[in-house]
C-alpha cells in the first residue's frame, strides 16, 4: 500500500468557502496535516497510479453543479482551470 500526503490550493481555498458544501462531503473521508495537506492512497485507474483524492474530485466535478464554482476559483488563483493536486510526500507500507 502506498500512502501519499497530497497539497493543493484550489482545494484549500475552496473548502473556506460555505457554499462549497458537496465539495466537502465528497472530501470528507480524506485525513487533513496541519499544514493543511490530505492523505490519501495511491490507486490504480484507467489513467495509471493517481492519488485517490483525484477519483473523488473527478466524480464531483463531473456530478455536481457547485463544481462550477471551483473551476472560477481555480482561475482566478492559478490563471487556468486546474485543480493543483501536488505530492508532498510518497510512503511504501
Amino acid at each position: 500500500m502506498i500512502i501519499l500526503k497530497v497539497q493543493s490550493r484550489v482545494l484549500n481555498v475552496a473548502l473556506q468557502d460555505t457554499e462549497m458544501r458537496m465539495l466537502k462531503m465528497y472530501l470528507s473521508s480524506y485525513k487533513r496535516t496541519v499544514d493543511n495537506c490530505f492523505i490519501c492512497q495511491e490507486v490504480d485507474s484507467d489513467k495509471g497510479l493517481v492519488p485517490e483524492i483525484k477519483l473523488s474530485l473527478f466524480d464531483y466535478t463531473f456530478n455536481e453543479r457547485e463544481s462550477d464554482k471551483i473551476w472560477q476559483l481555480a482561475k482566478s488563483l492559478l490563471g487556468k482551470e486546474i485543480i493543483d493536486l501536488q505530492i508532498v510526500k510518497r510512503v511504501e507500507l
